[in-house]
């Protein structure tokens, strides 16, 4: 479902999914509780900076993914809300920053402690610091890229705070 683009136009919120303790679960309506966080994934076309200002202006930030589980849960979230394609290119919120080698989630300024990067990634001396999951047909992993690059989705989490 495509909505021409523009942040304040959003129209998919189909793609959500949750976290509850070890539970990680497509939303059907109905979740346990306590939820820990969720996901909700946007087919809008805007900038890894953009999309980081439209997950704040919502309340939340450009997810921070922590485990093989939460990669997959959003893989499947990134299906269910923008349909079947050949490959997608969704922002995730890792970001390289300049004056450091490693990569850290702009949710909280941590390092990955998870990782699923496409292999050689990411590629020592990149100029690109910005982090998008995608999926080429097979796998899904993680590339770096230009910030300044308009990919068609973002995937933006919020915290259920206790």
């Amino acid at each position: 479902m495509s909505n021409g683009g523009n942040a304040g136009d959003v129209v998919s919120t189909h793609g959500i999914g949750y976290i509850a303790g070890d539970e990680y679960q497509l939303f059907d309506g109905s979740s346990p509780e306590p939820l820990t966080k969720w996901f909700e994934v946007y087919n809008i076309s805007m900038t890894w900076f953009e999309a980081l200002l439209f997950c704040k202006s919502r309340h939340g930030n450009l997810a921070t993914i922590r485990s093989p589980e939460e990669n997959d849960l959003l893989s499947k979230m990134v299906v269910q809300s923008l349909g079947p394609r050949s490959q997608y290119w969704v922002w995730i919120g890792g970001k390289r920053l300049e004056s450091m080698d490693e990569f850290i989630w702009m949710t909280d300024g941590h390092p990955f402690t998870y990782t699923n990067w496409f292999p050689g990634y990411p590629a020592n001396g990149s100029r690109y610091p910005c982090v998008v999951n995608y999926y080429n047909g097979t796998m899904w992993s993680w590339f770096t890229y230009d910030c300044g690059y308009k990919f068609n989705a973002c995937s933006c989490e919020y915290q259920v705070n206790a």
